[in-house]
């Protein structure tokens, strides 16, 4: 969630790939993988819910209150399930590590295997990417929406996608949450990228400013013409054919469609 990806050497010798972004207290940013070449050792305790199998470490943060983890992820399943409209009933297991330092990670994220249908993630006192409000849907987010409405084809969507689902954002540097008013803020601030440039050059844009705005855009979106359209979106339009695929689904001028959500954040 910062403007360059950064490689993370895992105790295991693995490398993983992952956009970071650091909240004061939340994590929403996430990487997403599609093999399984994850190892995760011994030493874990375990759970099971409805629709996730939960691995913790013993005595460990997470372990104090798993009860509420396992509450709120569950309550984050049925809201991705209601907003968009889709049929997944596979579980997801959900790996939480005590500290960036357990997971032998530099900075505090999350990972999603979405093909493997499980997710890395971190539950402690300094920060949290899983279990609590604005960052618990993030993660299965990807995982549900890979493996029920498709592969997406930016990575503009999927992370839009997974943002909007919390429906908010957090970050050290401003006490705003709302993903309307991020976008607000910097269209005001003239740093607000083009929806080109975040579709065509997600990994050189600052994370502060792609993740909410996309996640704005998004919500948008779904808002005003139903996510049954946008689901035919995010599988078709890629890179090549971005504006073209919006059109053939919407029907409307693309340039429009982005004033009008530029006005739409300015009344917010």
């Amino acid at each position: 969630m910062q403007n360059k990806k950064r490689v993370l050497t895992r105790k295991n010798g693995f490398l993983l790939i992952s956009i970071i972004f650091i909240n004061l207290f939340l994590l929403s940013s996430c990487g997403f993988i599609t093999g399984n070449n994850f190892d995760p050792g011994e030493n874990w305790q375990s759970r099971e819910s409805e629709h996730f199998r939960f691995y913790y470490r013993e005595d460990s943060f997470a372990d104090t209150h798993i009860d509420e983890i396992i509450q709120i992820e569950e309550e984050a399943f049925q809201h991705i399930i209601d907003s968009l409209e889709i049929n997944y009933h596979d579980k997801t297991t959900i790996y939480i590590y005590d500290s960036p330092a357990d997971a032998g990670w530099d900075h505090i994220q999350g990972f999603a295997y979405c093909w493997d249908k499980f997710i890395l993630t971190i539950y402690s006192e300094a920060g949290k990417s899983i279990g609590v409000k604005g960052a618990a849907c993030h993660e299965i987010t990807h995982v549900m929406t890979w493996n029920s409405i498709g592969k997406p084809g930016t990575n503009f969507l999927d992370e839009g996608t997974a943002v909007a689902m919390d429906g908010e954002w957090h970050a050290a540097s401003d006490v705003i949450t709302g993903l309307h008013q991020w976008t607000k803020k910097y269209l005001a601030e003239g740093t607000l990228p083009s929806i080109s440039q975040l579709v065509n050059d997600w990994d050189s844009i600052n994370g502060l400013i792609s993740y909410p705005v996309s996640g704005s855009f998004v919500t948008y979106l779904i808002e005003r013409f139903g996510v049954a359209n946008f689901k035919k979106l995010f599988i078709e339009a890629d890179k090549t054919n971005f504006e073209s695929e919006f059109f053939k689904i919407y029907h409307l001028d693309f340039n429009s469609i982005i004033k009008d959500w530029k006005l739409f954040v300015q009344k917010n």
